[in-house]
């Protein structure tokens, strides 16, 4: 496996796992503050990963 190729399957985890990660805080926004400061910062990630992987 290329170097490319490592780099492609290790964002699309960091983006799995931000999707994941944004929609359980996304539930418990109402009740935590510290869910909602998640969920956005999860959202900033996907942002950063799909910007990415267009590059790739």
């Amino acid at each position: 496996m290329d170097a490319a190729s490592v780099t492609r399957a290790v964002v699309e985890a960091c983006l799995a796992a931000c999707r994941s990660c944004a929609d359980e805080c996304a539930q418990h926004v109402d009740m935590h503050d510290h869910c909602r400061i998640c969920a956005d910062a999860c959202l900033r990630c996907i942002d950063a990963c799909t910007a990415l992987l267009e590059t790739l």
